[in-house]
């Protein structure tokens, strides 16, 4: 939240939600370790080889959330994990949310070299790119550039500075190992020869049935028009646009976004 905002938290406006409903909110955490999805219902397996390997992981698991009565928000890579949910395991779900996360990895790569590199300054976007042909993701140049060239504009619109705590502990704790592996060294697109890089759920979506909502920002890293798509795709999908957003819309577009979240749980 920005200083003296008057706008409401997203977690006061999630307990307003969940204290009239009535219903507990499960929550997915991501720590170094990579235990991604406890709720989910899928996690990713970091045995060496196999860093993208969707496994099951058991119902139990799923703290605070009855079994087969649970809405599912997956932000980002969570969407890629709540999307194989839905394909799996639909019919344990009341809903879906689809948060800033395209179906197509190659659909998104398309989009930042044709949509978002272009408009980067193109000295220093070559710079970023022959940093990492060189293998020197490490410097500290790297991710200056990066940072003032792309994040403060699609991941998430507001000076470095004054990033919410969530989203920089988020930045600090990322595992590079797990991180690389799967996307990459950067948000700009995930690299080809990443474990991500074929991942296309865009010709599946048709099989989810549940209600699913898809939320996506102007300003994002990820292509809302496709997202708008993927809802019309969905079978009883709808598509939430938050046109001040990026890619953490839930805080640079906030308002739009969670009361837009909340119509849909309520709808329920």
């Amino acid at each position: 939240m920005r200083g003296a905002s008057t706008r409401a938290s997203p977690a006061s406006l999630l307990q307003c939600y969940s204290a009239t409903a009535g219903r507990r909110l499960g929550h997915c955490e991501g720590p170094s370790g990579l235990d991604m999805a406890r709720p989910c219902g899928l996690a990713y397996s970091t045995r060496e080889g196999a860093v993208a390997e969707p496994v099951e992981v058991p119902a139990g698991r799923a703290r605070g959330l009855d079994a087969d009565n649970f809405v599912l928000l997956g932000h980002s890579w969570g969407g890629i994990l709540a999307t194989e949910y839905a394909l799996r395991h639909g019919q344990n779900l009341r809903g879906l949310v689809i948060s800033n996360m395209m179906s197509s990895v190659p659909a998104y790569n398309r989009y930042a070299e044709e949509v978002l590199m272009p408009q980067m300054d193109q000295d220093k976007l070559a710079r970023i790119k022959q940093l990492e042909a060189d293998g020197d993701v490490d410097n500290p140049l790297y991710e200056e550039l990066l940072l003032e060239q792309h994040y403060v504009h699609h991941v998430l619109r507001m000076p470095a500075g004054e990033w919410p705590d969530p989203a920089q502990r988020g930045m600090d704790h990322i595992n590079p190992v797990i991180y690389r592996k799967m996307q990459g060294p950067s948000e700009l697109g995930i690299s080809l020869d990443a474990t991500l890089a074929d991942w296309d759920r865009t010709e599946d979506l048709t099989s989810i049935q549940v209600p699913t909502l898809v939320i996506g920002a102007q300003h994002d890293t990820m292509d809302p028009a496709f997202m708008r798509m993927m809802s019309q795709r969905l079978p009883s999908g709808s598509y939430l646009h938050c046109p001040s957003g990026s890619h953490m819309a839930m805080y640079d577009d906030q308002q739009v976004y969670f009361d837009g979240l909340i119509d849909f749980l309520t709808a329920l």
